[in-house]
């Protein structure tokens, strides 16, 4: 039976293999080109950083997590750097030219001191890339109970413990009371009927459900998840939003 860590890692590269291309799109907005450090926090296991660090070999990437297990897993390129800890007290460089921080800010119950502390360690008109999930745009058909109530569960532990899942409409007046002004947002949407996704959705949502519920996992839960892949009718769609912000 697989480890958490194991689920874990592989529902990261999943999910940034689902909408990598789409995701990175907004960079073309921001000043990246000309930014040579970047910190990705919350990295995870550093997939994410791992692909666009084969696009960009001039750039230099701080990968960032406190949790040292799925960091030991992640990909890691020779200009990529690995570090395990957690803001306010993890070593990190000053001056960093651009920040990544994808589906981390929803879990924080301390954005406004986080925010601080991104901008205590930036550069002169350092840009951030914050990508998270859109939850109004989720569609699940046909309607499936038992997999349902995993997600339920899972975003009532994210409430209780001091996270909001809806950060749309107020990351934007956070950052700005940091000085970060607000440059441009895409909003994605990953669904069934793209080429290819069905299939890729199908183990992703396999893996949303191991982690939300544990293994093994119930047939009730098996049974409708096999039912949603075999019927030519059913559709899954879920939505982010990817936001650049800079440093006036």
């Amino acid at each position: 039976m697989r480890t958490r860590t194991e689920l874990y890692n592989s529902l990261l590269k999943y999910q940034v293999d689902l909408s990598f291309g789409t995701e990175v799109a907004v960079l073309k907005h921001s000043n990246w080109n000309d930014a040579s450090t970047v910190l990705d926090y919350g990295c995870g296991n550093a997939y994410f950083s791992y692909c666009l660090s084969q696009k960009y070999p001039n750039k230099i990437f701080y990968c960032c997590d406190r949790d040292g297990d799925i960091l030991k897993v992640g990909q890691c390129t020779d200009h990529m750097n690995l570090i395990c800890g957690e803001f306010p007290t993890v070593k990190i460089p000053n001056n960093i030219d651009f920040f990544i921080i994808r589906h981390l800010t929803s879990y924080l119950n301390d954005r406004q001191q986080f925010f601080a502390w991104i901008k205590e360690h930036a550069a002169q008109g350092a840009s951030i890339l914050l990508i998270d999930a859109y939850d109004e745009n989720l569609i699940i058909e046909p309607y499936m109970p038992n997999f349902q109530k995993g997600l339920d569960t899972f975003y009532e532990k994210v409430d209780k413990d001091g996270g909001q899942r809806s950060l749309h409409d107020i990351i934007k007046g956070e950052l700005e009371n940091q000085g970060f002004k607000y440059c441009d947002e895409l909003k994605i949407v990953v669904n069934s009927e793209q080429a290819l996704k069905k299939e890729k959705l199908f183990i992703y949502m396999n893996l949303v459900a191991e982690l939300d519920n544990g293994l093994p996992l119930s047939e009730a839960i098996r049974e409708e998840l096999m039912q949603w892949v075999t019927n030519p009718n059913s559709y899954l769609q879920y939505g982010l939003f990817a936001s650049v912000f800079q440093l006036s």
